[in-house]
């Protein structure tokens, strides 16, 4: 693999606080090991982290489920003792992600570090990022997608995100004949549902007009659990099928599903 890019929420969910006092130990002793290790196995690693924006629409559904215990992120702050309810709140994580990147500008390495801060990139050591920042998405699963396509424009081929968002899975599928990418892989998932998603091998089965349609159907709520399906791509094709006959029912006037299948 040429590049891992890493959902940085999702890294920190799962790199659980165990045997640590303080966040200055969490970022020494777990997150950077962890880094380091992911780093050793390519020559690029990217690392998206959300945004959080006080006046988007986002932010009012954030507020509405955000329940965490409010907890201010210093080097020598003891850590909280329950690690998923501090990561509920928004402000928490904002404090969080920049902690950590702090400790990633101390790095050095003779291979590509990149990780977003705020709506800025650092790189280690410095590269290009005009395609990079400066950058407003929220979420990092469209985020991860710009580092997708900067990291093919600087000639890498074998990729894979981290991510447990079924939304990274249908965008990569569907960029994936945009951009070129010889190997485009998904890491997705955790614990028993953790499995590897050849984005690539679906895209070229799917064709590339299914493939760019996908994100329609995704947002219209058809395609939330594919990426967890033990069909997988079997059950994409007959999603697509279906959902297709609606499509060429508007464009050629058929009367009926049936027909519109029939013309597919």
């Amino acid at each position: 693999m040429d590049v891992i890019i890493l959902d940085g929420a999702v890294v920190v969910n799962f790199l659980k606080p165990v045997a640590v006092r303080t966040f200055e130990d969490y970022a020494v002793k777990v997150f950077l090991p962890h880094i380091n290790a992911k780093l050793r196995q390519v020559s690029r690693l990217d690392i998206v982290w959300d945004q959080y924006h006080e006046n988007s629409l986002k932010s009012q559904a954030r507020n509405k489920h955000d329940k965490g215990i409010r907890k201010r992120v210093d080097r020598s702050t003891f850590m909280p003792k329950n690690w998923e309810q501090f990561l509920r709140d928004s402000a928490n994580k904002t404090e969080l992600f920049t902690f950590l990147v702090n400790y990633i500008k101390l790095q050095t390495t003779s291979k590509q570090l990149v990780s977003t801060n705020g709506s800025e990139v650092v790189c280690i050591p410095p590269i290009d990022t005009t395609h990079l920042a400066p950058c407003n998405h929220e979420e990092a699963d469209t985020r991860m997608i710009l580092h997708l396509a900067d990291a093919v424009d600087k000639g890498f081929q074998k990729i894979l995100l981290r991510t447990v968002d079924s939304d990274v899975v249908v965008l990569c599928v569907a960029v994936v004949a945009k951009i070129s990418v010889r190997e485009l892989w998904i890491a997705f998932g955790t614990g028993k549902h953790f499995r590897y998603i050849a984005a690539h091998e679906i895209a070229a089965s799917l064709g590339p007009n299914k493939s760019q349609a996908l994100p329609m159907f995704h947002a219209s709520g058809w395609l939330n659990q594919v990426a967890g399906c033990h069909y997988g791509q079997h059950y994409l094709r007959r999603i697509l099928h279906q959902k297709n006959c609606c499509a060429v029912a508007a464009k050629r006037d058929a009367k009926t599903i049936t027909n519109a299948r029939k013309q597919l």
